[in-house]
């Protein structure tokens, strides 16, 4: 009887040490594979942060050797974000909307023209407010203000956006997307197309 007890009290103490291994097994398994995602998405997000300043140096450089006159030497890093980002939201590239912004009014950020376009590229506050409010419906606590185009950064993606607008609308022509961007309605067809080809030209050098 004795043996028998012993026996059971064997076989119960090996089940517990069977089950505590197979508990210590899986939780050290789902610690591993937390631990190696952790690793991997760091990998990932030091990649990516390496790309990203690669992508920015690489911009400063185009600026500085196309436009290298246009800005104080201290500017070309923070124009290089900006145009960074709003080609990440717009998907238009870099290279064209520093063309733009340069032949928009040469990168100044204060000017207003006389039809009453504003800002780094001279866009309308009517057709920056209609972007706006497509990019941050969801965010109510922003408002646009017209003042608000003063603001480099702010003023190159609405502008990209509006740019990415027209692109869309003719196809993907990007000389007739920036003959509208140039245009408004205002009818100037030759003038705004000496504008949208050297825009383009210039756009190829960077």
């Amino acid at each position: 009887m004795k043996t028998k007890i012993l026996i059971a009290s064997l076989l119960i103490n090996a089940l517990f040490i069977a089950a505590f291994v197979y508990s210590y097994n899986r939780a050290a398994g789902q610690i591993k594979k937390s631990v190696d995602s952790i690793r991997a998405q760091m990998d990932a997000d030091r990649a990516s942060s390496n790309l990203k300043y690669d992508r920015l140096a690489n911009i400063e450089i185009g600026l500085k050797k196309v436009f290298p006159l246009a800005l104080e030497d201290y500017q070309y890093s923070a124009y290089a974000a900006m145009l960074y980002e709003a080609e990440i939201i717009s998907g238009i590239s870099w290279q064209t909307l520093a063309a733009l912004a340069y032949f928009e009014d040469r990168f100044r950020t204060w000017r207003a023209s006389d039809s009453g376009a504003l800002g780094l590229m001279q866009i309308k506050p009517e057709t920056a407010k209609e972007q706006f409010s497509k990019l941050y419906i969801k965010k109510h606590y922003l408002k646009f203000e017209d003042f608000s185009l003063f603001e480099p950064a702010l003023n190159a993606i609405l502008s990209a956006l509006y740019l990415k607008e027209n692109y869309d609308l003719t196809g993907g022509n990007m000389k007739t997307a920036l003959i509208l961007y140039n245009a408004g309605r205002i009818k100037r067809p030759q003038i705004s197309k000496d504008f949208a080809d050297s825009v383009l030209s210039w756009a190829e050098k960077l």
